[in-house]
């Protein structure tokens, strides 16, 4: 093969990585079966069938962390780690593509791939996908594969590495110790790449049904709701990831309050809930201090739970500008907080939590932004059901 022959078909297969991964985010986040993650199968096939051109299979191998085809390394990035991850949950080694390939094929190893209930053993290879399978070494870290895939396992909402990085962050949040924002930073990345794809299927967030796991749930889809907002906003660049981060942080000043408040069931008493008040500034000041932390995140940490008005908490001056990240996470916070499960509250219906919105619009929550996420929340719900 020659040399433009072999970098058409590198370039294939890292357009096959990128819309494949893309799907999987889709799948992880909403359901295998929605339309988005077809679509998304759609142009994942549409490249590989571009890098296959006249070959009869093609084989993606995962070598250490690096995507390998016909002995030439794939480019790294969010879309290659999320697929290589993926693997490496199922302990899959190599995957071959053969001749004859169909779109119910990809949507088949998708599905395989975020099973919870899908090990090795039982994936479902067929006439045209072949898998190797990575044996585990005595030098291996075992702890890894067996976070993985328990984290895979009860937390259905958010891929295991997705989870695996908001954990490190928590567990060391509560140590008051530095944390690095790499993983975070890939994250938001990842999730621009599938808001870019699709901005209305932003409503199709799972809503998690154990109490334990809501902050997890809830930090990623204000990050999403966040992310909507600004890009269909028209923000761009710099400023659009970091509102993103700043959607993800947002709460982490909760993690210093104890966790028999943040978890009651019942009302919290007067000393509970100012104790719970406390966390905007506890988070701000937590962020403050550490490195690369983007400076709207701390602003938002701080804010998002300031009013429009000039009530809600912590108290500042009737002149106080409030940032626009902070008038925008205070109406995902909101949102997500009513169409959320939780162990004192059944999820809203969409048409009620419309009405909550309004009628908090211009006390609570910035009113022109308010109508605009409600004409967004509009246009994504005409694209499929509201779970």
């Amino acid at each position: 093969m020659n040399s433009s022959a072999s970098q058409q078909k590198l370039s294939g297969c890292a357009e096959f990585v990128r819309y494949f991964a893309m799907a999987l985010a889709n799948g992880a986040l909403y359901s295998n079966l929605h339309p988005q993650v077809s679509r998304l199968a759609g142009k994942a096939f549409e490249a590989l069938i571009q890098a296959m051109e006249k070959a009869t299979k093609i084989s993606f191998m995962l070598i250490d962390d690096q995507m390998v085809v016909d002995n030439q390394p794939l480019p790294k990035g969010v879309y290659s780690e999320r697929l290589t991850g993926a693997f490496r949950d199922k302990r899959i080694e190599s995957v071959e593509f053969s001749e004859g390939i169909t779109e119910s094929d990809l949507l088949q190893l998708i599905g395989n791939l975020l099973s919870p209930e899908t090990d090795y053993q039982k994936l479902a290879p067929s006439e045209h996908v072949r898998f190797g399978k990575i044996a585990l070494s005595a030098t291996e870290p075992s702890g890894d594969s067996q976070e993985g895939k328990g984290n895979t396992l009860t937390l259905e909402d958010l891929s295991a590495a997705e989870i695996r990085i908001l954990a490190e962050i928590y567990e060391r949040a509560k140590k008051r110790q530095n944390f690095s924002i790499k993983g975070l930073s890939e994250m938001v990345s990842g999730l621009i790449g599938i808001l870019r794809e699709d901005i209305n299927s932003f409503l199709l967030l799972s809503a998690l049904q154990k109490k334990d796991r809501y902050t997890f749930t809830h930090s990623t889809n204000v990050c999403i709701l966040n992310l909507a907002q600004a890009i269909s906003l028209r923000i761009q660049g710099r400023l659009l990831h970091d509102i993103g981060i700043a959607g993800m942080l947002h709460d982490i000043g909760k993690l210093f309050i104890p966790e028999e408040i943040l978890c009651k069931p019942a009302r919290l008493d007067e000393e509970e809930t100012a104790l719970i008040r406390q966390h905007p500034v506890k988070g701000a000041e937590y962020l403050y201090a550490i490195p690369n932390i983007p400076p709207l995140a701390v602003t938002t940490a701080y804010e998002h739970h300031i009013d429009f008005a000039g009530g809600g908490y912590p108290r500042v001056s009737a002149d106080w500008p409030l940032n626009l990240c902070s008038y925008i996470t205070s109406i995902s916070d909101v949102f997500d907080a009513l169409r959320t499960r939780r162990s004192y509250q059944a999820p809203t219906e969409l048409p009620e939590c419309k009405k909550i919105l309004q009628k908090i619009s211009g006390t609570k929550l910035h009113p022109a932004l308010t109508r605009h996420f409600l004409t967004l929340a509009d246009s994504a719900a005409l694209k499929g059901p509201f779970p």
